[in-house]
């Protein structure tokens, strides 16, 4: 493991800082050693690993250095101090890796996808992608002025899942291809004065699409007016809304256990 050089540290910050570094050169950086190590066994394009003086000995640390061996990955060692000052957590745990972007084929075929439109917040993101993953969602499509995936704070929020659920941007024109194409599309939408229960929705057995608003606004005026239907999700007056991430998860287990069929049919509205 030899010691990582002034120049390294300087593109490491600029990646993790700027977004127009990494759409340039096409890499990303992830912190933590569960997200570093989960990349290395998943077989993830890693370019290099940066290891701080202080964690050197550490157990998953060695781990890191011995799968980097043998897996022919470049490996290097940063002084503390420099590696502090270089990380964007506020408690780092002095493992960071160099990951090339995924590049995703027939990202665009799959039968349940998730959409976002206008999300801003990164934690918000990151949540939603790795609850994806976890209820076995095709694609998640950015739509709108969304924030960027790689943005180190949606990378961390997703817990790596970044780089095992494609994620990709979509424009209108892309989505009015997709709806010709048979995708239904389904927003969560209180708001729209025809939106009905979600238990009320009869999922279609071809492609979906289920879109979820931004923060502060909602679904686009360019979402709803696309839309098959829009649903609600019920809850008590006094609640006012759900945070994104909530209705996004809420929803997806509902439509992935109907999709399955362990929930029966219902005609409430």
């Amino acid at each position: 493991m030899d010691k990582a050089k002034k120049p390294q540290l300087k593109e490491i910050k600029e990646l993790l800082k700027e977004r127009s570094s990494r759409d340039k050169q096409g890499l990303f950086v992830a912190e933590g050693s569960k997200i570093v190590l989960d990349g290395i066994k998943k077989g993830r394009d890693l370019v290099s690993v940066f290891i701080s003086g202080r964690v050197v000995g550490a157990p998953s640390a060695r781990e890191i250095t011995s799968l980097c061996e043998k897996n022919k990955i470049e490996i290097w060692r940063a002084p503390a101090a420099e590696f502090e000052q270089l990380s964007s957590l506020n408690n780092s745990q002095g493992i960071m890796a160099v990951f090339r972007k995924p590049v995703w084929e027939n990202a665009l075929d799959g039968k349940f996808n998730v959409l976002c439109d206008g999300v801003q917040d990164p934690g918000n993101l990151g949540t939603i992608i790795r609850t994806s993953a976890a209820f076995g969602v095709s694609s998640v499509f950015l739509f709108g002025p969304t924030v960027d995936v790689f943005n180190p704070k949606v990378i961390r929020s997703s817990s790596g899942m970044v780089m095992d659920v494609p994620v990709i941007k979509i424009t209108g024109h892309d989505l009015d291809e997709l709806r010709t194409r048979g995708f239904a599309l389904l927003a969560s939408s209180s708001a729209k004065s025809d939106a009905v229960r979600m238990s009320s929705v009869d999922i279609p057995k071809g492609p979906v699409i289920i879109a979820f608003g931004s923060e502060g606004k909602g679904l686009s005026h360019d979402i709803l007016k696309r839309t098959d239907k829009n649903f609600y999700i019920p809850i008590d007056p006094l609640a006012e809304s759900l945070n994104v991430t909530a209705a996004a998860s809420i929803a997806m287990h509902y439509f992935t256990e109907k999709r399955a069929g362990s929930f029966p049919e219902s005609s409430n509205s």
